[in-house]
């Protein structure tokens, strides 16, 4: 009688390791995939979570803004294609209001937000008003957002009953569109529209204004 065999052979052993090298591969490049994907995910919600900060800062400071008849003969809102200025009420506990200037705008395609410090005078409120306004160095800054590719934004008029880019109403002329809107007159609420880089579609939101 033939014995049986006690062993594999050589060639049996190669195919056997070629096939576990090839699960191996397989194995590899399916864990590859499922980590870049994490990654990605990651990345993605990380950006979310920023812009859905930077959004809820605006909303903060929109639901703070001043009303025109605390500060009568000031302006107390500005806007144009990539810029909002505006003052808003600083509350600090068992102190009387205080004011402060805000202002957002695109720079070197970050959204970054200028605050002034807060105050009950008058004349440094102008002061500070003018200098956010006119992107003057001192104030403190902050970066919102770093991917941003533009920003665009209209008001409603209650008023009018529509809707305004940069002061005129929507659907006018490209030139006249560049004037911007001053005061407060008619205007309970913003759309400020983000688009970051890479993609076609913008992220908006709308704000109610003032602390009425």
């Amino acid at each position: 009688m033939k014995r049986g065999r006690a062993g594999f052979t050589l060639i049996e052993l190669l195919v056997a390791i070629a096939v576990l090298a090839l699960i191996a591969v397989m194995g590899w490049r399916g864990l590859d995939v499922i980590l870049r994907a994490r990654s990605s995910i990651s990345a993605e919600t990380e950006k979310t979570k920023v812009h859905q900060i930077t959004f809820s800062q605006i909303q903060l400071d929109c639901s703070l803004l001043v009303r025109p008849n605390a500060l009568p003969g000031m302006e107390t809102i500005f806007t144009d294609h990539n810029r909002l200025v505006f003052i808003r009420y600083v509350y600090v506990e068992n102190e009387a209001p205080r004011l402060a200037v805000v202002g957002y705008r695109i720079k070197d395609g970050a959204l970054i937000r200028t605050v002034s410090n807060s105050t009950r005078d008058r004349s440094i409120l102008q002061t500070n008003w003018n200098a956010i306004l006119s992107d003057s160095s001192g104030m403190s800054s902050t970066t919102l957002v770093s991917d941003i590719a533009a920003m665009s934004i209209r008001t409603w008029n209650s008023r009018e009953g529509n809707w305004r880019v940069a002061g005129t109403a929507v659907g006018a002329s490209p030139h006249a569109s560049r004037r911007p809107i001053r005061g407060f007159e008619g205007i309970n609420g913003i759309e400020i529209n983000l688009l970051v880089n890479g993609q076609t579609d913008p992220m908006w939101r709308i704000f109610f204004l003032g602390a009425g």
